[in-house]
């Protein structure tokens, strides 16, 4: 504004005796056109504002040592998801070998069997106690991929493992095989998802040294 005015003072000097009249009404124009500029940067600002408050909003900023300790628990949750849905895969695994022997067969479904429980606590104590450092998204993610694999060492008892396993299999025909698909488009696709989610998440945090 001070410009204006000053550049409009100029004009009034060089016109002489009505420069007062003059001079008023530059002066008034000069305010409106003054704060017309004003707003009009205010709101250019204001909207460059909030650019980039939602570019901060995308990003969450922790200190180093807090980003060190959220990562350790991260590692140790996948290699225990991981590992929980592994073990729980091998119950029901789209391909499979197993010894024509029957004895030799159940052995080797009991090992399987008895490693996928052990996986599922350890996954289970893993996620309970880090709860509330863990994403809440990433949380029930967990959860319900630990309900799918404990759901599918549940199966196994029944249909491969029990005494009556083969008459379970004969009366529930459909469950049986549905168990199959389990192991491939829920359990593996849900891990998927999880690690894929979680790495989002970790990309996302600004570690501030």
């Amino acid at each position: 504004m001070e410009m204006i005015w000053s550049t409009s003072f100029a004009v009034i000097c060089s016109i002489g005796g009505g420069g007062a009249i003059v001079g008023g009404v530059v002066k008034w124009c000069s305010n409106i056109i003054a704060d017309k500029l004003s707003q009009k940067y205010a709101k250019q600002l204001s909207e460059e504002l909030e650019k980039y408050k939602a570019e901060l909003d995308k990003r969450k900023y922790i200190s180093n040592k807090k980003f060190e300790v959220e990562l350790s628990i991260y590692r140790d949750l996948v290699k225990a998801i991981v590992d929980m849905t592994e073990t729980a895969y091998l119950l029901f695994p789209s391909l499979d070998y197993l010894p024509p022997n029957k004895e030799e067969a159940k052995k080797i479904l009991i090992s399987r069997y008895e490693r996928s429980i052990n996986k599922y606590n350890h996954a289970s104590e893993i996620l309970f106690k880090n709860a509330p450092f863990i994403n809440e998204s990433i949380y029930q993610k967990c959860l319900d991929l630990r309900n799918d694999c404990r759901e599918h060492i549940h199966y196994a008892n029944l249909f491969r493992i029990a005494s009556d396993a083969d008459e379970n299999c004969k009366q529930m025909p459909d469950k049986y095989r549905e168990r199959w698909r389990v192991s491939d488009e829920v359990i593996v696709k849900k891990r998927t998802q999880l690690i894929t989610e979680l790495r989002k998440y970790l990309e996302s945090l600004e570690v501030i040294c």
